[in-house]
């Protein structure tokens, strides 16, 4: 658990207005954890206002997504910049809407990565990170714009984040985590269905993915999505058949497709970037990550391959090596609003 730096809570009252940021239109993890943190304020706190913001990148017709009505946060067009109402802006769009100076700010830090290589730094300086991270995996970046330290809260999903942000002197960090949707935490693993399958993500990591699929004949290996989109409940019930789940991308937060398919009783297997190098924010058990790097990509193949054969063969006994894992994935949504109420406080 991360000791806290928060010195000042948020103090909300009957006529605050509270501004969160998403893009528009845009369907990923981050956007989908910013409209949760918009309906739980709006569950913890119903007397005040929660809207959602969104910033367009071009032609969005429609900026709220199909896959996000279900929320029902209303829009706002504009935002008034009073010193009673809160702007919360994720990591990615730091330096959006500075013309605002009197609105209280704080930034949800999703993703150390999506910051280094967003449009708070210039053109140039997102050139290099993108060059450290795309092609190297280097995760070890430059150019923190120091004029962030003025924003007055900082909220992290992780450890790795908390560090972070501790180093580069940013003020009150708390904690604030994502939490998974509860079709995953209310399921019962059900063995008999289960399949000797391995789940892939084919957005990240799959450079090396894709040379373990292709030294593996043997192994079955389906992919977690698919164009056009794979649907949740195609998705869900791929999980609930997979006895292994591999993620061998640069974990830039806190990711879903770990502790979904770990819910959905799947052996998770990663690598050890980003924030699958930390226990606290990845707590598999550690003979489940491997390190990577093009010298020992072969001798780690070789390793990953003979670990899915292992799940296989004893997967009764290695899923329940993951229960301490699952288990706390359960319990994410009470630390969720846990969290916030350590960050807000309302007075009547």
């Amino acid at each position: 658990m991360i000791d806290s730096l928060v010195t000042m809570k948020i103090t909300l009252t009957k006529n605050s207005k509270v501004y969160v940021v998403a893009p528009a239109g845009v369907v990923t993890g981050g956007p989908e954890n910013m409209y949760e943190l918009a309906y739980s304020l709006h569950e913890l706190y119903p007397k005040i206002h929660v809207y959602m913001y969104y910033i367009a990148r071009g032609g969005v017709e429609n900026p709220i997504a199909p896959e996000y009505e279900h929320f029902g946060i209303e829009r706002a067009q504009t935002i008034e910049d009073s010193e009673e109402n809160v702007l919360i802006l994720p990591e990615c769009y730091t330096t959006e809407l500075e013309e605002l100076t009197r609105i209280r700010k704080a930034i949800w830090w999703m993703g150390v990565d999506g910051y280094y290589t967003s449009s708070g730094l210039s053109k140039n300086k997102r050139w290099f990170n993108s060059i450290l991270l795309r092609r190297f995996g280097i995760q070890h970046f430059f150019f923190f714009n120091k004029e962030l330290r003025k924003i007055k809260w900082n909220f992290v999903q992780n450890r790795r984040f908390y560090d972070h942000l501790k180093r580069k002197g940013m003020p009150n960090i708390s904690y604030l985590i994502d939490h998974v949707n509860p079709l995953f935490t209310n399921y019962e693993i059900d063995e008999s269905i289960k399949e000797d399958i391995v789940l892939y993500n084919p957005v990240k990591g799959y450079r090396f993915t894709k040379r373990l699929i292709a030294a593996s004949p043997d192994i079955t290996f389906m992919p977690t999505s698919s164009i056009p989109r794979m649907s949740e409940d195609e998705k869900i019930a791929l999980m609930k058949r997979a006895k292994v789940y591999i993620d061998f991308g640069n974990h830039p937060g806190g990711d879903r497709f770990p502790k979904e398919t770990a819910l959905m009783g799947c052996c998770v297997i990663t690598g050890r970037g980003g924030t699958a190098n930390y226990f606290d924010d990845v707590p598999i058990p550690p003979d489940y990550k491997f390190s990577q790097n093009i010298f020992i990509d072969f001798l780690t193949m070789y390793r990953v391959r003979r670990k899915i054969k292992y799940c296989f063969a004893n997967y009764h006994n290695e899923a329940r090596r993951f229960i301490p894992f699952r288990e706390r994935a359960r319990r994410d949504h009470e630390t969720h609003l846990s969290d916030i109420r350590h960050i807000f406080s309302y007075e009547q």
